[in-house]
């Protein structure tokens, strides 16, 4: 057996063992896909509400049904379900909300009482207690139970 490089051939050293079988491209992409696609930095200081961030979420199925060799025509909606994941958007709104409940119980007095203002009394005058608002309006939660908002939850909403 010989493996290809950019400078030629190289034979493969002789061992006991067959060498094992390696996996379909395919189950390679979808496995790096949902390794290295999904860290998204960052993404918990955007504005939920912009419209940017739909149009990640529209480039993300898009790669997604490109990845998993579904049809243009599959709707939106059935992408994330047959890939067994979160849709973006929640997974994106989860991990803001998220940051928003650490940042709200953080050990650090000055973050926890920063976190606090923005959330409750500058709703709409920081990007935090934007956020906060968007997710809950969006999730349909009330502002004082955003703690409350997890993975379960989500799942249960979804």
């Amino acid at each position: 057996m010989t493996l290809m490089c950019p400078t030629g051939p190289i034979p493969c050293p002789p061992c006991s063992r067959p060498c094992p079988a390696l996996p379909p491209l395919k189950e390679i992409s979808r496995a790096a896909h949902g390794i290295y696609c999904s860290d998204f930095y960052g993404s918990v200081l955007w504005g939920m509400s912009l419209n940017t961030v739909e149009s990640v979420c529209n480039a993300w199925r898009k790669g997604l049904r490109r990845v998993w060799d579904l049809p243009l025509q599959t709707h939106s909606g059935l992408i994330a379900p047959i890939c067994e994941l979160f849709p973006i958007r929640y997974e994106l709104l989860l991990r803001c909300v998220s940051f928003i409940v650490q940042c709200m119980s953080s050990d650090n007095s000055v973050v926890r009482t920063v976190s606090h203002y923005c959330v409750y009394c500058r709703h709409m005058l920081s990007p935090i207690g934007a956020n906060a608002i968007f997710c809950c309006n969006y999730l349909d939660v009330i502002l004082s139970h955003i703690g409350r908002i997890n993975q379960q939850f989500v799942w249960c909403v979804y």
